[in-house]
């Protein structure tokens, strides 16, 4: 008898979709929310120059394919931002759930970005200053950015 090995995360990957499906966009950014929170406090406890200097970088690669409406680009690297972000943390798990909703983040993304054109049509501020505001210690005020740049795209 052939037995497939267990992946949790592999599991994981493959369950989220159905369960993410039929839950309301809003309870999705609640818990992205909470997630990349918990990511910036563990983050800035766990402060690292390298890290941040490369988040800022996948910021202005980000930025520049928002401000070109590069919609696939502006998407992969949002993703790639806030993987980052998650990593920074430093704890296994945060990466591992961030991974695992991954997917049903992008296509909400996605789903979104035309709304954010019409409202805004060049930078899009709020990375940034989450960055700063990391690079700077202020938990107060990166979360407050991270909420901006949230629900500014979900």
């Amino acid at each position: 008898t052939y037995i497939k090995e267990f992946s949790l995360q592999e599991y994981l990957a493959q369950a989220v979709p159905f369960i993410v499906r039929g839950a309301n966009p809003s309870e999705l950014a609640e818990f992205r929310e909470a997630l990349e929170a918990a990511a910036i406090k563990l983050a800035i406890e766990n402060y690292d120059k390298k890290a941040i200097d490369r988040l800022e970088e996948l910021f202005h690669i980000t930025n520049k394919a928002f401000v070109k409406r590069d919609i696939q680009n502006y998407v992969k690297n949002d993703v790639r931002f806030h993987r980052h972000l998650c990593s920074m943390s430093k704890n296994y798990i945060i990466t591992v759930m961030w991974d695992t909703f991954a997917k049903p983040v992008t296509e909400s993304i996605r789903f979104n970005i035309e709304s954010v054109y019409s409202q805004k049509p060049s930078i899009e501020p709020y990375h940034l200053m989450l960055v700063k505001s990391i690079r700077a210690k202020d938990l107060d005020g990166a979360l407050k950015n991270l909420h901006l740049a949230l629900t500014d795209i979900l």
